[in-house]
């Protein structure tokens, strides 16, 4: 299957996308795209890659046995060579999360992550290379998902283009 569309239940759709989710940064960890856009109302620290049996070590031997967050695992590709592009709305946490990334990677943070806070946010999702996901989530501080419309995952590559030159236009090119 190329595309997933989910538009359950609030409760399995947080489940569905989770799931996405974690699929997405286990195979971004294995092979990172050249750039990464996050394009959703409210970005937190979410925790995303369950690595409490040691299941992701191979992946990255330095995640320790527990819930991985996201800036731990933006820190990881951006460290790899991947540009982040955050986009939330003002006040949504683009910036807050590019600061904490920004402590650790030193020099590198002015060149591979941008943070933008902006209304309206005509298109939301995430795209890298080889998949996209459109559609309203917000990845709160507390572990929250929350879906505010359907979200649809897809790695058929007009798709991921598609959505790659909406962000491009909207928002400028990758750093």
């Amino acid at each position: 299957m190329s595309q997933r569309i989910m538009h359950e239940t609030r409760h399995s759709l947080r489940n569905a996308a989770r799931e996405v989710l974690e699929f997405v940064f286990a195979s971004e960890l294995l092979d990172p795209s050249d750039c990464l856009w996050m394009v959703f109302p409210r970005l937190g620290n979410v925790p995303l890659l369950d690595n409490t049996t040691g299941a992701f070590a191979s992946l990255c031997a330095d995640f320790p046995r527990t819930i991985i967050p996201l800036a731990s695992l933006l820190r990881e590709l951006a460290s790899r060579g991947t540009h982040l592009v955050l986009v939330t709305s003002p006040g949504g946490g683009a910036k807050q999360l590019a600061s904490a990334l920004g402590g650790h990677l030193g020099p590198l943070a002015g060149q591979r992550i941008r943070a933008i806070e902006q209304e309206p946010m005509p298109t939301r999702g995430l795209v890298g290379a080889r998949f996209s996901l459109r559609g309203g989530l917000n990845l709160l501080d507390d572990g929250a998902l929350w879906p505010d419309q359907p979200v649809t995952f897809s790695v058929e590559l007009g798709h991921v283009r598609d959505l790659r030159m909406d962000f491009e236009k909207e928002y400028g090119a990758c750093p």
